[in-house]
């Protein structure tokens, strides 16, 4: 535990998704961590309650919201259209899940943890495997993608890839 500051966890981020357990154990055994959770999971329930277009993405304005003033905005726009959604969003502490509201400091903005469920998902055979082995599996998994996505980026006749291409261009 010394890695996470003395047990206090200050100065890391942790991005989980927002089980109770989860959030009851952070706050416990890291204090001073920021614990946030992630976004794709308060949609999904939120969209089981409420649904539309429009509810998804006034969500992800008010999750990409820079500062308090903006996300106050946009959450008064889905309080117009309906009170219990803005209710339901205000429950889930938008501390934790907008940018608005994220620490200084954090060389982290992720808003979803994503990444994390695609790699467990490609590891997933792996991690069944004595240690030695699922660490090889792990490694080799790294360096096939590395390589792939390298031979992917030198068929691009660009000096931008086309995703940070297609933002730039809206």
């Amino acid at each position: 535990m010394y890695d996470i500051n003395g047990d206090l966890g200050a100065g890391i981020t942790i991005l989980s998704d927002g089980h109770k357990g989860l959030l009851e154990a952070v706050k416990e055994r890291c204090p001073e961590a920021e614990h946030r959770q992630c976004a794709r999971h308060i949609i999904a329930n939120f969209r089981k309650r409420f649904t539309g277009e429009h509810f998804r993405k006034l969500f992800w304005r008010a999750v990409k919201a820079s500062t308090e003033e903006s996300f106050k905005v946009v959450m008064e726009e889905i309080k117009s259209i309906d009170v219990h959604a803005y209710e339901y969003l205000k429950d889930r502490d938008p501390r934790t899940w907008s940018k608005a509201f994220f620490q200084e400091g954090r060389d982290c903005d992720a808003v979803e943890n994503g990444v994390s469920k695609s790699f467990n998902s490609a590891v997933r055979s792996a991690r069944r495997k004595p240690i030695i082995t699922m660490l090889e599996e792990i490694r080799i998994f790294v360096m096939e993608r590395i390589y792939n996505q390298r031979l992917r980026g030198m068929e691009w006749d660009l000096n931008i890839c086309p995703a940070i291409r297609k933002k730039y261009k809206t």
